[in-house]
């Protein structure tokens, strides 16, 4: 393979292997309108419920790994 593609790939396993901390979510949120971080404090939304959600939608399990659609949903019970 090429550089190009050799480095591709890297960044990819970097991708999937990261382990996000407290503050790299917390400069993910910051972009949450206030309403609705005070909803979420409030328990009016569940983020734990959602993001079985979307990672249902995505076909992936609890580890963001791809085990599709039909799985995701089971594993998730959506």
């Amino acid at each position: 393979m090429g550089k190009r593609t050799d480095a591709l790939l890297e960044s990819e396993r970097e991708y999937q292997t990261k382990v996000y901390t407290d503050f790299d979510a917390e400069m993910s949120m910051q972009t949450l309108p206030s309403r609705m971080l005070a909803q979420v404090i409030k328990g009016e939304i569940d983020l734990n419920a959602l993001a079985k959600v979307i990672l249902a939608n995505r076909g992936q399990d609890q580890n963001g790994n791809w085990v599709g659609f039909d799985k995701a949903k089971q594993i998730h019970a959506i």
